[in-house]
């Protein structure tokens, strides 16, 4: 009379012969007469795909916050070679989430009107309001206004997927210690 498999040993049968299982440990005959250490080392190979996942929170975060940081330099060495100037608002394009802002303003004695002086958030400015920008000393007709920080929001989820990133390493670390501590 045949042995009749349980669920248990049926799904054994088929873990064994999964292509994955043939290629990581051979043919049925050559794997391990346990499932115990196959499954200890699938835990294993799930947790370094997350370290892998952990190490690209950080490159991700890293890069963020390079961005951010070099638009902040750029920023300031445009204002080193520019000069503030408060101009008078004159006219206020809606846009999609922002709106353009042209201004009139008098530069090395000569008048300049409806410069486009660059976007900012909706309802900020309104005609005939005085604001400060920089204008650039080679071309007048090219301004910035001061937006030096304004990927302050990139930055900030950069440092938290590094922060992120850097604690679940740790954690992971951490825990590989004490499983190999233990008594």
């Amino acid at each position: 009379m045949p042995h009749e498999m349980s669920r248990a040993e049926l799904l054994e049968a088929q873990i064994r012969t999964d292509p994955g299982m043939v290629k990581t440990y051979g043919t049925p005959e050559m794997q391990p007469t346990t499932t115990v250490g196959i499954q200890a080392e699938m835990r294993e190979k799930k947790r370094n795909r997350l370290v892998i996942v952990y190490v690209l929170l950080i490159i991700v975060g890293l890069l963020g916050l390079s961005f951010a940081l070099l638009d902040d330099a750029g920023i300031k060495k445009y204002r080193e070679t520019a000069d503030p100037a408060v101009v008078t608002v004159t006219r206020v394009a809606p846009a999609s989430n922002e709106e353009a802002i042209y201004v009139t303003y008098e530069y090395d004695q000569t008048m300049y009107t409806n410069v486009y002086a660059g976007k900012a958030p909706k309802d900020r400015y309104s005609t005939g309001n005085e604001i400060t920008v920089y204008v650039s000393r080679k071309n007048p007709q090219v301004l910035m206004m001061d937006l030096l920080g304004r990927f302050l929001w990139l930055r900030n989820i950069s440092l938290a997927l590094i922060c992120v990133g850097v604690v679940l390493i740790i954690i992971r670390i951490f825990r590989k210690k004490l499983k190999n501590t233990r008594v």
